[in-house]
């Protein structure tokens, strides 16, 4: 049940800001380990559920509803991520109905593989590329897109992180414009998760990301301008 689950929430749109361990660095938050005590993402949960860490389905939820909350500790209720969370949540929260009422001990030995969202562990899964894409596009790729989230980018690379919420930045006619919306975290996803065929799709997709841009905000406006910085 808790494999399952996890892989439903890690596939969501909503999920990008909590595959990973949040890196203060990158994001420019000097003072989050000082606010959250105790980091969780989903995939430290997935780790830890392969090693066979949970005991029972309760501990597993836990750790879920404690990565939710030092998200909404750390941000303001009306930030981007805090409305990204929601979404999750809810999604955690109808996957819990269908627990089985009478589990207690998950005895999970070797569950199927899964590809780490950890960096060491993204490092050790290149071998299960597929054919489709070489081991050494693949490092290319991967070598991209960790450049492109460098810190030293932060100052115009902000609006890309993250899927676009038009209702939390009251874009409501964001969706009407923007046909396919396409951002770093769904490009990293979609990277880690081998759905990319060749070099080629993959960097369709950050040419697609700056093109919704332009096409959306006017050529005057902060985050047209972000984009054409960061395109460069």
């Amino acid at each position: 049940f808790c494999i399952g689950a996890l892989k439903t929430l890690m596939k969501q749109r909503s999920a990008g800001a909590f595959l990973e361990p949040v890196d203060p660095i990158a994001y420019n938050i000097p003072d989050y380990f000082e606010i959250v005590k105790n980091p969780m993402d989903l995939g430290t949960i997935m780790k830890k559920l392969r090693n066979g860490e949970y005991g029972t389905i309760l501990e597993f939820s836990e750790d879920i509803q404690l990565m939710f909350d030092n998200c909404y500790l750390y941000n303001n209720a009306g930030d981007p991520v805090c409305c990204e969370a929601k979404k999750l949540e809810e999604v955690f929260r109808k996957c819990m109905k269908k627990a089985p009422a009478s589990a207690v001990n998950l005895n999970i030995v070797s569950p199927e593989p899964f590809v780490s969202t950890t960096p060491k562990e993204r490092s050790a899964s290149i071998s299960s590329v597929p054919e489709t894409m070489s081991e050494t596009e693949f490092k290319h790729c991967e070598t991209v897109m960790k450049e492109m989230k460098k810190h030293k980018y932060h100052d115009y690379s902000w609006p890309f992180v993250q899927p676009v919420d038009a209702e939390a930045w009251g874009a409501i006619d964001y969706h009407d414009v923007v046909k396919e919306p396409m951002d770093m975290s769904t490009i990293e996803k979609k990277l880690y998760e081998h759905q990319y065929h060749n070099e080629d799709e993959f960097r369709s997709d950050f040419t697609l990301m700056f093109k919704n841009c332009f096409a959306y905000n006017p050529p005057d406006h902060l985050v047209h301008k972000n984009g054409k910085k960061f395109e460069e």
